[in-house]
């Protein structure tokens, strides 16, 4: 009997300790919790905007165009239980200006077939209003949320604040996962409704985050809405699209990226391709700043061009030294200087002015690497990739190659993010600038006086692309591609020849140099170029800011 009292007597202590325990658990650990979810019986927290930052501009204006979306709120629990002394005249009104909107919008159905507790409805300004003026139906409350306009889905801005990424994206640090890092813990604004005992809900309360870190480009919207402005006109509508990359040099701030159609993937970074665009006679400025800059040959070096059986031009030009043939764009000559280079120094240089890998680390095929392929022959590689062939590369990494030579051989890594900024626009964290020496800075003076002929020359095959007054220079290019494409039937895929036109140059305007490539995709191979039809649209963009 006394072991059985015992026995008991342990028990019940240790109910009694474990009942404590658990006491302390729900008061001390658990308290907080329990008392959210008591609060959410009567107040409701809706976010009122997509995302936790604001991304500005260089100036500090707002880059992302929002859409201002109109939403309902009904908790159907509290809508059938306290609404029995509303005004039958009020919930008709209700009713009706629900299904005046739109004819799926029935109450009665929704009350009776709806599975959740509450439902959302999106509505337009004009019912919003209406629904306003109802103040005694119970269980109902309307705001306002903020979306990103993501119709043109490919704009720069636009694909920044789509922070969507993986585990393979945190591992490689991308664009976007740096800025989610430092944005993280800003807090989504939102507005809080209280809702009474009978149901009645009190005017929302807004919470907005005055310590959130914001996102600071380096674009200026001014000069990105030029460009669109520019590219907008009806005389460039025959085209499929056209890119432009501008870049202020010395610094390598991108300060404006933009396209034609913004409903397309984004041309400047090659978005969705196969790894870039064929570069073609741009890429000779860099084949002649290595034959330069390593003493192979000089401006005055004499060549001799031959039209024959492996002769890459159309026709024969007849002797002309190095500047003459870069003037006229000759591939027998660039291809003998690049046989006599090498393919390995040209890779060198290349990759020294961050070409063929990614320049801004935008994830997945938000941006191409660029790419080459040596022949199996080794020694024809040299000779077609120093004409720009057999390789791909970015319209932003065509911009290095103009930068490096405009900045007495340094190259300057080209950067959208400037840094982060508090509400008031004050740098908190400030993105450095990469650079590197590539090539000598006698080396580029001499290849900045061969850009400036190209178009100053009358033979020069950039003319179309002067500005009068303007220190201006550059390069064209006319390229032929390859890509997949479906056959008539549908059945299998067939190679499609395709042509595009570039024209990479620089232009000074108040003591800064930038760096300005445009690119046309799919221009007509038998009467458009390079000079013809991206230099034009080169000389109206810098008319346009420097004018």
């Amino acid at each position: 009997m006394l072991k059985r009292i015992k026995t008991t007597k342990i028990i019940l202590t240790l109910l009694f300790i474990t009942l404590s325990v658990r006491i302390l658990q729900i008061q001390y650990f658990k308290g907080n919790e329990l008392e959210v979810i008591a609060d959410s019986q009567y107040q409701y927290v809706e976010k009122i905007n997509e995302l936790n930052f604001n991304v500005l501009d260089s100036k500090g204006n707002d880059l992302v165009e929002y859409e201002r979306r109109y939403m309902l709120a009904i908790d159907l629990i509290t809508f059938k239980r306290n609404n029995n002394s509303t005004s039958v005249s009020s919930i008709y009104a209700f009713s009706y200006i629900l299904k005046n909107y739109n004819q799926d919008y029935d109450l009665s159905k929704m009350l009776i077939s709806s599975n959740s507790s509450k439902i959302y409805l999106k509505l337009d300004k004009d019912t919003y209003d209406k629904l306003k003026l109802l103040k005694d139906i119970k269980g109902i409350y309307l705001y306002v949320y903020d979306e990103v306009n993501r119709n043109e889905a490919w704009k720069i801005e636009n694909m920044i604040t789509n922070l969507k990424f993986n585990k393979e994206v945190k591992k490689v640090d991308s664009l976007e996962y740096n800025i989610y890092e430092n944005t993280k813990s800003n807090k989504i604004p939102t507005v809080t409704f209280e809702k009474d005992l009978d149901g009645s809900m009190q005017d929302g309360n807004y919470s907005v985050d005055d310590e959130k870190i914001n996102v600071r480009l380096t674009l200026d919207k001014d000069m990105q809405a030029s460009v669109r402005t520019i590219l907008s006109q009806d005389k460039y509508k025959h085209y499929n699209q056209i890119g432009i990359t501008l870049v202020e040099a010395h610094t390598g701030k991108i300060k404006v990226m933009a396209q034609r159609d913004e409903e397309k993937p984004n041309i400047n970074l090659a978005s969705t391709t196969e790894n870039g665009y064929v570069p073609g006679s741009i890429f000779k400025l860099l084949i002649e700043e290595i034959a330069i800059d390593r003493g192979l040959f000089s401006t005055q070096s004499k060549f001799n061009c031959e039209f024959n059986e492996y002769s890459i031009c159309k026709r024969a030009h007849g002797e002309l030294t190095l500047e003459e043939a870069l003037l006229i764009s000759c591939n027998n000559i660039f291809a003998q200087v690049g046989k006599t280079i090498g393919w390995d120094t040209i890779e060198e240089y290349a990759k020294k002015q961050g070409i063929f890998e990614k320049v801004l680390n935008i994830s997945g095929n938000g941006e191409a690497t660029g790419d080459f392929a040596l022949p199996k022959i080794y020694e024809d590689g040299p000779r077609f990739l120093a004409i720009g062939q057999n390789m791909r590369i970015t319209p932003l990494q065509a911009t290095n190659i103009i930068s490096t030579i405009i900045n007495d051989g340094i190259y300057v890594k080209p950067n959208i993010l400037e840094g982060y900024v508090d509400n008031y626009n004050n740098i908190i964290n400030e993105i450095p600038i990469e650079e590197n020496r590539v090539i000598k800075k006698e080396t580029a003076k001499i290849m900045k006086d061969q850009m400036v002929k190209v178009v100053r020359e009358e033979k020069g095959t950039g003319k179309n692309a002067l500005v009068k007054g303007i220190e201006t220079g550059g390069k064209t290019g006319t390229t032929t591609r390859m890509e997949p494409s479906k056959s008539k039937d549908e059945n299998e895929d067939v190679m499609e020849k395709h042509s595009d036109g570039w024209f990479a140059g620089y232009y000074k305007h108040e003591g800064k140099y930038y760096s300005l490539v445009v690119f046309v995709k799919d221009i007509n191979e038998d009467n458009q170029t390079g000079g013809g039809d991206a230099g034009p649209i080169f000389k109206e963009i810098v008319e346009n800011f420097t004018k």
